[in-house]
């Protein structure tokens, strides 16, 4: 829509002829100074305009749906555990029957083992993304801030809408982002609820005692630190909506909005 609103701008709200140079004005995609005239050279203003937003909104597009794929997988793991020890039952009856002996034991060990596979795959991203989490963190409530002084000072229907549909590009980013770091933190959790839930008590020492182990991991917190300032779940995605009414106080200087 940034890409699209100079065209609609230009036929509902013409800027008439520049008195410097007599050329037609024209609406630019975001205000940008240029080392020539932009007026005058107006195609080359607007290809340099448009590559730059494309690398812009590339990297929010890629690099956001890259960490909130990997963290949608984790949540999805733990589920796939949950969902297999609250039927494990059912399970290990359809296992016994192809001739597979203890049964119970067997899928016990593979959930086990996949669990703490999960857990590493957490900590490793925590631990590759911990400060890429902090400097978004830090850099989201400005960011959305500027787009609602935008709003604020925006007189035209067009911009309105483009500002706005980016208002909304970029709180459903952040949310799918914190939603899903604070369900790893859930999700993890339930998994000790499911396994005792199960019918552990009709199953063999062996399987019982990996069971046991599992939720004893399982009760271990797991989260997703924003750099030295806290956890990613929902609360730290309020404060940021939280600071962005400061922020737009600081950029239009009015303390008493």
């Amino acid at each position: 829509m940034f890409i699209v609103c100079p065209f609609i701008d230009d036929i509902v709200q013409p800027l008439g002829y520049s008195n410097d140079t007599g050329v037609w004005q024209r609406h630019e995609i975001f205000p940008n100074w240029f080392p020539f005239d932009r007026d005058r050279y107006y195609v080359t203003a607007y290809v340099l305009q448009f590559a730059a937003g494309c690398l812009g909104y590339t990297y929010i597009v890629h690099g956001g749906a890259l960490f909130i794929s990997l963290l949608t997988f984790s949540v999805g793991q733990f589920k796939i555990i949950q969902h297999v020890y609250s039927n494990l039952s059912r399970y290990a009856k359809a296992l016994g029957e192809i001739g597979t002996a203890r049964s119970e034991e067997i899928i016990a060990k593979a959930l086990s083992k996949e669990h703490q596979l999960n857990i590493r795959f957490v900590n490793e991203i925590n631990h590759a993304m911990q400060w890429y989490i902090f400097l978004d963190f830090s850099v989201s409530s400005f960011q959305l801030a500027v787009v609602v002084f935008q709003l604020l000072q925006s007189t035209s229907s067009v911009e309105i809408m483009a500002s706005c549909s980016y208002f909304c590009t970029l709180s459903t980013q952040l949310f799918l982002l914190y939603w899903n770091g604070h369900e790893i933190v859930t999700q993890h959790e339930n998994i000790a609820e499911c396994v005792y839930k199960s019918d552990w008590p009709s199953y063999d020492a062996k399987t019982t005692r990996i069971m046991q182990m599992t939720m004893v991991r399982a009760q271990k917190p797991l989260k997703l630190n924003i750099g030295p300032l806290g956890y990613v779940k929902v609360d730290a995605l309020i404060q940021i909506f939280k600071t962005i009414y400061s922020y737009v106080c600081l950029i239009t200087g009015n303390w008493d909005v």
